[in-house]
């Protein structure tokens, strides 16, 4: 990529408070600890719109120390985009995004 990509790249990234890895394959993956997905539901539950707040699941992947949550269950706007939520590492919300 050039620099300009790389740059346009790093602010995106930035934006969304995701944090710069070193190794993709180490340290972004799909949570499937039983113990920090009920975390993630607490947490997601704390933050998104009261409508939304019955949701019974979340997706997380873990982004080097933070945390990306979303519910299959919960659609914003038509129905055609998912509020993703950006946590640290104690499940405090740092951002959130549709997708």
């Amino acid at each position: 990529m050039t620099g300009a990509a790389n740059a346009q790249l790093d602010t995106a990234r930035a934006d969304l408070a995701l944090p710069l890895v070193s190794d993709t394959l180490a340290q972004v993956y799909v949570v499937q600890d039983s113990s920090i997905c009920a975390t993630a539901l607490s947490a997601y539950r704390g933050v998104v719109h009261p409508a939304a707040r019955g949701a019974t699941s979340v997706e997380v992947i873990r982004a080097g120390a933070m945390f990306v949550v979303s519910s299959p269950e919960v659609q914003a706007g038509q129905g055609e985009f998912t509020n993703r939520i950006v946590f640290d590492s104690t499940f405090k919300m740092l951002t959130n995004y549709l997708m």
